[in-house]
């Protein structure tokens, strides 16, 4: 079985969009290396994988773009054999996507496995639910994020949550994200009435452990980010809220199954309403069936 080492950008949907195209290799050994750089969640991330294994890099983003420039082929088997048999390889497939073009299209030679399986400890069924509820999982990102971003600052997505739920009064609401958001999910709490059902689960997940949880959660919507690619990788609906200058990115990474039966629709930040009124056909149509065995996804 033959070795190979990549060295990959540091986030989570950056590798995964990588790891849909070389999953699809048979009979090979991986060895990943993120940037050794805050938060190390793409190495954890790559040790959940069959025949992988996760390493840290001593390189950055530009590093890979400027190797990239130098392997600038089109083809995986050009691109391996453009590096000797011991070489890391340096991969992106970030500046494909961006410009709006498929992901089936990035190493063309290879085949696109948009939904990929985890080997994940089985584990008891997390507890969140209340009575049995359905479940909207959502993430906001931190504060910083948000205005770098022209997202949702805390406020609107307050609003947008108090209309979800007058419409579905029967939901609970799991906020997720890591520990650098927590601020948003304080002045959120801060915003919402004291009886609205919302599970704080923000900085307090493993990646597995947020690997389950949006398999279970029934329906899915957030700022762009590896949670939305992990709620894609499972083929699970959901929402993914854009800011403008990633509008190429928009769809170009997703199942096209997934966009055609609007099981996935990604939209531009616009009013909490709009926002609603674009997702409630689908809220209509989710009948949660009974909870499966927990096991490798």
């Amino acid at each position: 079985m033959r070795k190979l080492r990549v060295a990959v950008p540091a986030g989570i949907g950056d590798f995964s969009w990588i790891w849909s195209k070389l999953s699809t290799i048979k009979d090979a050994m991986w060895e990943f290396f993120p940037p050794d750089a805050f938060p190390y969640r793409t190495k954890q991330y790559v040790d959940l994988l069959p025949n992988c294994k996760g390493s840290l890099g001593q390189h950055t983003y530009p590093d890979i773009l400027f190797w990239g420039g130098h392997h600038s082929s089109k083809t995986w088997k050009e691109l391996v054999n453009s590096y000797e048999e011991d070489d890391i390889i340096y991969l992106e497939a970030n500046k494909h996507l961006e410009a709006g073009k498929p992901l089936a299209d990035f190493l063309p030679d290879l085949g696109t496995n948009y939904h990929y399986g985890f080997n994940l400890v089985d584990e008891p069924r997390l507890a969140y639910r209340y009575d049995n509820r359905p479940v909207l999982g959502f993430h906001m990102a931190s504060i910083r994020g948000i205005r770098a971003w022209n997202a949702w600052m805390p406020e609107t997505w307050a609003e947008f949550l108090v209309m979800f739920r007058k419409a579905n009064p029967d939901w609970t609401f799991v906020a997720l994200g890591g520990q650098w958001d927590i601020d948003t999910l304080q002045e959120l709490k801060g915003r919402l009435p004291e009886d609205f059902p919302l599970i704080d689960l923000v900085g307090k997940t493993t990646i597995s452990e947020a690997i389950r949880i949006l398999d279970e959660v029934d329906y899915y919507i957030g700022f762009s980010s590896g949670l939305n690619v992990i709620r894609n990788v499972l083929d699970k609906p959901c929402t993914a809220l854009w800011p403008k200058h990633q509008v190429g990115l928009m769809y170009s990474h997703v199942d096209p199954r997934a966009i055609n039966d609007r099981s996935y629709t990604g939209y531009v930040y616009d009013t909490p309403e709009r926002i609603y009124l674009r997702i409630k056909p689908k809220i209509r149509s989710i009948v949660r069936p009974e909870v499966a065995v927990c096991g490798s996804l």
